[in-house]
């Protein structure tokens, strides 16, 4: 559950001082979707499908964990500059 994870519970709980900041209002849908995809390989991988199907679904993984990196790391940046202007 993308609320339950470390990330979910910074994000939903002492993370939304930084709501407004562009990365950070970003950060919830890939952060969402990176939990959905996870479940699904879970489900291919239980229901035996091919590995080539598995590999889709890892590629797709890793896309949107990039992403949310890269958010958390545009975030960090972001919210320094609010802090020394």
């Amino acid at each position: 559950d993308h609320h339950l994870c470390k990330l979910g519970q910074w994000y939903y709980g002492i993370g939304q001082e930084f709501k407004g900041i562009p990365s950070f209002d970003q950060l919830e849908e890939p952060h969402r979707l990176l939990h959905a995809q996870g479940k699904e390989l879970i489900t291919s991988a239980k229901n035996g499908n091919t590995r080539e199907e598995i590999t889709k679904g890892l590629r797709e993984l890793t896309k949107l964990s990039s992403t949310v990196l890269r958010l958390l790391q545009e975030l960090e940046n972001e919210a320094f500059l609010n802090t020394t202007e």
